[in-house]
């Protein structure tokens, strides 16, 4: 079959394009919490290659990755003022870095595979530098001594795996993770705009067959507090059974439950500072710089928020059409039918 080119209002489908990134970073975490899916900062890290990937395309302009990443970093501001300064600077290193790559537009799928491999190892580096920071290398020797009391609790004798660094091992395999993952959603980025162009009229006729419409009301949810959520009180029992563990275990230093407590103190007074006088400093200066975006593209930030209602439906049906296809199809025609619908189908009905 042969394929129409895609005809489209290249300013309108940035902006829509950036309302779904806009969506992701401030709505979709919530949902991916909610479908309890693991790993939900590599989805949302492996989104933005895509968006990003795709407003370099069909804009043409590496200046509008730049413009989107403040109009998302605005309407994150505005619809979860909440949100941890750490967020704010990855969608700022995300858009910075596909402005980078995409600055020369000659090899798009090159361009597209290095964001997905940097942004997703960038934020899997992130998240061990913190807690490094946070907690000290206290943190991942209690992970070794955990591991360690658990293989003697298997072998009585020592064995080759009671000399493996398990936090090594750990942390080897969540960057590992990341970085494969950025290269998988590098390469689909990259190959994204032709498979829209492929199907988008087969996929349009469908779309109407099925008289598919934008009724469907949205709920948000109770935002938790770290406290309720499963990682928080996770690790809490697990400090509280190394301090345990440490009293009870031959050959464990006689003070790493100390360290334990001088651990959690370190936390508390870090997290003290930081909340009490650092984040509202840097929170203030943000807020004057993200009201002067606001004011500029008040606009397209208004437009942004008025498409958020279909946009979690958009989701849903896209991964509904895709999940009849095998294997990795679904990964592909998951994102055709989400673009299809974002690009070409009328958002207001």
């Amino acid at each position: 079959m042969t394929s129409q080119t895609l005809q489209i209002d290249k300013s309108l489908t940035v902006k829509r394009i950036t309302a779904l990134w806009a969506f992701s970073e401030a709505a979709l975490g919530g949902i991916l919490h909610a479908f309890k899916v693991p790993f939900t900062g590599l989805f949302i890290g492996g989104f933005a290659v895509i968006f990003i990937s795709l407003i370099a395309y069909y804009s043409g302009n590496p200046k509008e990755i730049v413009k989107a990443t403040f109009i998302v970093m605005s309407v994150k501001f505005l619809a979860s003022p909440h949100t941890p300064l750490t967020a704010y600077f990855s969608v700022m290193l995300q858009g910075l870095t596909g402005y980078v790559l995409f600055y020369k537009k000659t090899f798009f799928r090159l361009s597209a595979f290095a964001l997905g491999t940097l942004t997703l190892l960038f934020s899997s580096l992130q998240k061990i530098i913190i807690s490094t920071l946070l907690f000290g290398m206290t943190l991942w020797e209690s992970v070794d001594l955990y591991y360690r009391f658990i293989i003697k609790q298997f072998a009585k004798t020592s064995t080759a795996l009671s000399d493996v660094s398990f936090s090594l091992v750990l942390i080897s395999a969540y960057t590992g993770l990341h970085l494969l993952a950025g290269m998988f959603l590098g390469i689909i980025a990259g190959k994204l705009p032709g498979w829209i162009n492929d199907n988008h009229s087969e996929l349009k006729l469908k779309l109407i067959d099925d008289n598919f419409n934008f009724n469907n009301s949205t709920r948000r949810k109770k935002r938790k507090f770290w406290w309720q959520k499963k990682s928080g009180i996770f690790l809490l029992f697990f400090l509280v059974q190394i301090v345990i563990i440490s009293y009870f275990t031959p050959g464990a230093e006689k003070n790493f439950a100390v360290r334990i407590g001088l651990m959690l103190l370190r936390v508390t007074l870090i997290l003290f500072v930081w909340l009490k006088f650092i984040a509202p400093l840097i929170l203030k200066f943000l807020q004057k710089l993200l009201q002067k975006y606001n004011y500029k593209y008040s606009s397209d930030i208004d437009l942004i928020i008025s498409l958020f209602p279909n946009l979690k439906k958009i989701l849903i049906s896209s991964y509904t059409y895709a999940k009849t296809e095998k294997g990795l199809l679904k990964v592909k025609y998951f994102f055709v039918y989400l673009f299809v619908i974002l690009l070409v189908m009328d958002l207001h009905e």
